[in-house]
């Protein structure tokens, strides 16, 4: 077997595919450059007993695909948790990763449309918006390039129509107590005095959060279900389908968690 593999025939052969690899990757990697960042999100909230806050660290990646008839599709992906903001008094309230569900969440949002749509945005979109990033397909060098001028850890404000789907729970250890909370509505679900703050984001280098989603003590059990239930979940209650996007990315079906 060594007198094959040290044959000059077969070290050709051998060569030349590795050869055609790296330089097919080389050229897949100049065709479709991702461009990758990380962001702090800082969510607060002012109660009768004084500020209230929460944050977590969100790495968020751009890039795009072409198929074969020219068409272009965002390849995009995040790795992070949704931030929860300890109220007291049994109260909480989670920035989530997703927009769906908000009644801010209107229509079909193009990528050219960050800067101006009025109303929810996804985690992939709010940090665009907030830092006056402009993207779209094949202009990730751009996008990057941008991004290196933002100065690391100075806050930028998020407009309150511009938030991510905003969720509490009556119960933290039943999960079908979630319900959707716009950010006029604090009083309502939280009484008098409870009023958003700010939330604000800020580039970072630190370690995207990651901590398993610890504070639901059914969180395992529901993410069976959910992929029991498929990937419509349809007719399920509104917990299982925000399982997907709205708490913790990689998603479910992402990483077969």
């Amino acid at each position: 077997m060594s007198r094959i593999l040290q044959s000059k025939m077969v070290r050709r052969l051998l060569v030349y595919p590795t050869l055609v690899f790296l330089a097919g990757y080389a050229w897949f990697q100049y065709k479709f450059p991702t461009c990758s960042f990380r962001y702090r999100l800082t969510a607060e909230v002012m109660t009768p007993d004084g500020p209230k806050s929460g944050s977590n660290v969100i790495e968020v990646s751009y890039s795009h695909n072409a198929d074969w008839g020219g068409g272009q599709s965002a390849d995009l992906n995040m790795t992070g948790e949704a931030v929860h903001v300890d109220l007291g008094q049994g109260k909480n309230l989670f920035v989530s990763l997703t927009a769906d569900y908000s009644v801010r969440r209107k229509g079909f949002l193009g990528r050219s449309d960050f800067n101006t749509f009025q109303g929810a945005l996804d985690g992939f979109e709010l940090p665009l918006r907030v830092f006056d990033l402009d993207w779209i397909y094949g202009e990730e060098r751009a996008l990057c390039a941008a991004v290196r001028q933002i100065p690391e850890g100075q806050s930028y404000a998020a407009s309150h129509m511009n938030l991510p789907t905003l969720l509490t729970f009556s119960d933290l250890s039943n999960p079908d107590s979630v319900a959707i909370v716009e950010p006029d509505e604090f009083e309502r679900f939280f009484g008098t005095g409870v009023k958003l703050q700010r939330v604000q984001l800020a580039l970072t280098q630190e370690a995207p959060t990651q901590t398993g989603m610890s504070v639901f003590p059914w969180w395992s059990e529901k993410v069976e279900d959910r992929k029991r239930a498929g990937f419509t979940g349809v007719g399920q209650a509104l917990i299982i389908n925000l399982l997907d996007s709205a708490f913790r990315r990689p998603g479910i079906f992402d990483n077969n968690q």
